[in-house]
């Protein structure tokens, strides 16, 4: 069974891009084939991954021009990461636009859906990340997923929108008779300041066993791996004193994908 993920905030610089390569990577080094799909329109995942040049390969065969004329073979879009254990469907700078151009279109929701039924029979996980608002693309990750997971800072500003997310799996749960399940908050950045922690104790009540594990604040050693292509999982830094705070990064991401595992063995069950 393929378990589809959609890592989605509407606020920008929340993780989601960070949080998608590094699961992605934690899942392959468990020996499960993943697919990470970047359907932002900033396509940041692409470049993220070392991929950069591959969001203006070729127009006529890309995710933009799949969501909008449902013509085109995925699994030619399809990708390895030059340097993790994992596929890539890469972005297209175009798809900030498919928004409105989808608008008068049928069943546009469920566009996504359509592409991955022809590709998640070789994928255990798939990891979409979403663009950072809401509308007809993050509906379309919703929808194929089914599930949700959303990064966020311990801060008021960073979940304040949080229940018009929800508001939205509402509707498109009652418009397409489906459920959406949350996965849980991930946590990201946290420096464990009594604000931070007293705002993360508040959700963990609000939410009982719907908060991940904790990401801790390691920017330094995790944008280094990010801006030449790497997970924190295949990336050797070239300054040794990197490689403790790199070691962490990796086991906290195990955590995290340990949580991913078992609450969606929960769904199953």
């Amino acid at each position: 069974m393929t378990i589809g993920i959609a890592v989605f905030n509407q606020k920008g610089g929340a993780g989601k891009t960070t949080v998608t390569v590094n699961l992605a990577g934690a899942f392959a080094l468990q020996g499960a084939s993943v697919l990470v799909c970047d359907l932002d329109g900033q396509a940041s995942l692409s470049a993220a991954v070392g991929l950069d040049e591959a969001i203006y390969t070729d127009p006529d065969e890309s995710i933009y021009t799949f969501l909008i004329t449902k013509q085109g073979d995925p699994n030619r879009m399809i990708l390895p990461a030059p340097h993790d254990d994992f596929d890539v469907l890469p972005g297209d700078t175009r798809t900030y636009m498919a928004d409105m151009e989808l608008l008068p279109a049928r069943n546009r929701e469920l566009r996504l859906t359509r592409l991955f039924k022809k590709i998640r029979k070789r994928y255990d996980y798939i990891l979409v990340d979403c663009p950072p608002h809401l509308g007809v693309i993050s509906d379309n990750a919703l929808m194929a997923c089914r599930r949700l997971l959303v990064p966020a800072r311990m801060q008021h500003t960073y979940m304040r929108r949080f229940d018009k997310l929800m508001e939205q799996i509402d509707d498109l749960e009652d418009e397409y008779d489906v459920r959406i399940g949350l996965i849980g908050v991930v946590p990201v950045a946290y420096l464990g300041y009594p604000d931070e922690k007293a705002y993360l104790e508040a959700l963990k009540a609000e939410m009982p066993g719907g908060v991940a594990p904790e990401l801790r604040w390691r920017d330094t050693a995790i944008e280094e791996a990010r801006t030449q292509g790497y997970s924190v999982f295949s990336y050797r830094p070239a300054k040794k004193h990197r490689e403790e705070s790199l070691r962490k990064c990796r086991d906290e991401y195990l955590l995290v994908a340990k949580y991913v595992r078992e609450r969606t063995r929960e769904e199953i069950t």
